[in-house]
């Protein structure tokens, strides 16, 4: 289960959107961070948006196979994330509605740090300075992750870029 809270203009956090993966005990046992999944995120209880991800080929040689998420509302697709392949760096697209390439996280080249923070720069397609970060947090119990992107960032890209946790969570910590 994931949670997605903010800081409001109260200065308070609140729950926004809760996500939990509809997948079995066996797929979650044997396939691990490989498997597929649909995730139903909910606020107050009604569905407002599905995450898809297909299976995953755990033979990571060629980098043939890279992770990807589709995030849904309704029959609508909201937009994609996906690792670029490479062995050279860790970079994800993100990716509009109608499969163009929007924004980018790029992250360390050895993503697979203990008891450190793991910062992912954000990018626009268009080139230029990072707009902002994505970091894991290093904690004992849970996974902690801090989005930061410019307000006048669209709210779709807003929806991808909190969804990327999750998929970056399963990347390089296996969770869940």
């Amino acid at each position: 289960m994931y949670e997605v809270i903010a800081n409001n203009s109260a200065d308070q956090w609140e729950k926004l959107i809760s996500f939990k993966e509809e997948s079995t005990h066996l797929m979650r046992a044997c396939c691990r961070n490989y498997r597929r999944f649909n995730m139903r995120g909910t606020v107050n209880g009604q569905t407002e948006i599905m995450l898809e991800r297909p299976l995953r080929c755990p033979a990571n040689l060629c980098c043939c196979c890279p992770y990807e998420l589709r995030v849904l509302r309704g029959s609508d697709c909201v937009g994609s994330i996906a690792q670029v392949p490479s062995i050279m760096h860790n970079k994800f697209v993100i990716y509009d509605g109608d499969h163009y390439p929007q924004l980018f996280l790029e992250g360390p080249i050895f993503a697979y740090h203990c008891c450190l923070d793991l910062v992912f720069k954000l990018y626009s397609c268009s080139g230029g300075r990072s707009i902002g970060r994505l970091i894991r947090r290093w904690r004992d119990e849970q996974d902690v992750f801090h989005v930061a992107f410019p307000r006048d960032l669209h709210v779709r890209m807003k929806i991808l870029l909190m969804t990327a946790t999750i998929l970056i969570d399963f990347v390089y910590f296996g969770s869940h």
